[in-house]
């Protein structure tokens, strides 16, 4: 049973698609501009019932130097709108730009990756939070005479507005529960929305879980960690068997989140955790795999969580979204910017059944288009 989001929610993404969702290549907006909207997240505003996508701007580069050179001052979280997650998408506006971060006591250019939106019932705000830093800063490894780089401030950033379109209000930097952030992600319970919990990377030691606090903006204390090293096994862990970027989704009473291997831009195979119990509070967290073993050059950036129309005991409609960063570019094209090509993988999660749903229940497979 695939678990898409209902063909009749899914009319064209691009009106050269003809009803289909195609990944791996360059979406347009109705204006005939590329859609940027990069690590992103969508969102169905109960308000309005429209689909808002929010995501990165494009990854520009300032020269052609080998590697190339980040444009910090362009980057911004955009916003488009459209009737249903096939598109047409309508470009809304960048809802928060460099100059509406303020740090006291820093000064940018700012990071602002990884944007995720939220809608509160409780307050009838939506609330954007994303991972918020500075250019990586150079340093000397103590173990060796490699130079490594990181980000100096490992934080979140957070927004509020009345509409799904904002205008975005900045409302603030944080340390999550004082732990660091770098990859991070929202998930609000969708049989409890007014329930809303953080994931974020921890300095890429471990996946840490934190519940939101009432009004969305404050995080209430680590309750959950996952992909935590493994103290039987000696030496240093591979970046493989390290986390990132982590998508949570429910799914029969228990929670799962996919995540990715640390490697850079280059692909590697994702992993799929699952929950011990219905509840994150001191969940532990087995790893069940790749649930996309025929899927390449993806890194989770949200699963689309939709209630089936066949009522609350029926599985709900579930969709990927990933970013293909650096395989997207023109036939021909050899530049080293290959990041300011990066497109979209959006599929369809589909359900197993049989004797292989308990060690792996659900599937992504490899797809050009589908409907």
């Amino acid at each position: 049973m695939i678990l898409a989001v209902l063909v009749a929610l899914i009319p064209s993404l691009d009106a050269t698609t003809h009803h289909e969702i195609v990944s791996d290549v360059r979406w347009n907006d109705t204006d005939g501009n590329s859609v940027e909207a990069h690590g992103g997240c969508v969102l169905r505003s109960p308000l309005d019932g429209i689909w808002y996508l929010y995501g990165e701007t494009r990854k520009g580069v300032s020269n052609r130097k080998t590697p190339p050179t980040v444009d910090y001052l362009t980057q911004g979280i955009n916003c488009y709108s459209s009737a249903s997650l096939a598109g047409p998408w309508r470009f809304e506006g960048t809802i928060l730009r460099q100059q509406h971060v303020v740090v006291p006591g820093l000064r940018g250019p700012w990071i602002m990756q990884r944007p995720k939106v939220l809608f509160n019932p409780r307050t009838r705000q939506f609330v954007l939070w994303f991972h918020l830093d500075q250019p990586k800063q150079h340093y000397q490894s103590h173990r060796s005479s490699a130079v490594r780089s990181a980000y100096p401030m490992k934080s979140v950033g957070r927004a509020t507005a009345d509409r799904a379109a904002g205008p975005f209000t900045f409302a603030g930097s944080l340390l999550p529960d004082n732990h660091s952030s770098l990859d991070m992600s929202l998930f609000a319970d969708p049989d409890e929305p007014a329930r809303a919990y953080l994931l974020r990377d921890v300095d890429h030691k471990f996946i840490a879980i934190s519940r939101l606090s009432d009004d969305f903006l404050h995080t209430t204390g680590v309750i959950s960690k996952l992909c935590e090293p493994n103290p039987r096994r000696a030496g240093r862990r591979r970046n493989r068997d390290k986390c990132e970027a982590p998508a949570m989704f429910k799914l029969h009473g228990l929670h799962y989140v996919i995540t990715s291997g640390q490697s850079g831009w280059a692909s590697n195979p994702l992993t799929l955790w699952r929950s011990s119990g219905a509840a994150l509070e001191g969940a532990r967290w087995t790893r069940l795999g790749n649930p996309a073993p025929t899927l390449s050059y993806t890194q989770p950036a949200y699963v689309v969580q939709h209630a089936s129309p066949h009522g609350p005991h029926a599985a709900p409609h579930l969709m990927y979204m990933g970013d293909n960063w650096v395989h997207c570019q023109p036939p021909g094209d050899a530049s080293l910017n290959a990041i300011t090509h990066a497109c979209y993988q959006w599929l369809p999660i589909t359900l197993e059944r049989g004797p292989q749903a308990g060690a792996m229940p659900v599937r992504i497979d490899a797809r050009r288009s589908w409907d």
